[in-house]
């Protein structure tokens, strides 16, 4: 889907952006120039950069992270012995 008529920029291509590490809508029209014309597509841009956002906090939450007991007390209990 075109997101910036005036540079013809596609969602793909913006979100290639944003996966680059542009944070912000400034930051995605410097990286691929979505934005920097008549301001149009701003509103979309935003949107995209939220849902991307929180894509990447949902992630975050779903990482678990397991504790399991170090080796290290029984193996110097047997060496003990």
């Amino acid at each position: 889907m075109i997101v910036c008529h005036c540079h013809a920029v596609n969602d793909a291509t913006v979100l290639d952006a944003i996966a680059g590490g542009a944070g912000d809508v400034a930051a995605v029209g410097r990286a691929c120039r979505a934005g920097t014309g008549c301001g149009g597509c701003h509103e979309t841009l935003a949107r995209l950069l939220d849902a991307a956002a929180a894509v990447e906090e949902a992630f975050v939450d779903e990482v678990v992270v397991e504790v399991r007991p170090s080796p290290a007390r029984p193996v110097r209990e047997a060496a003990r012995r």
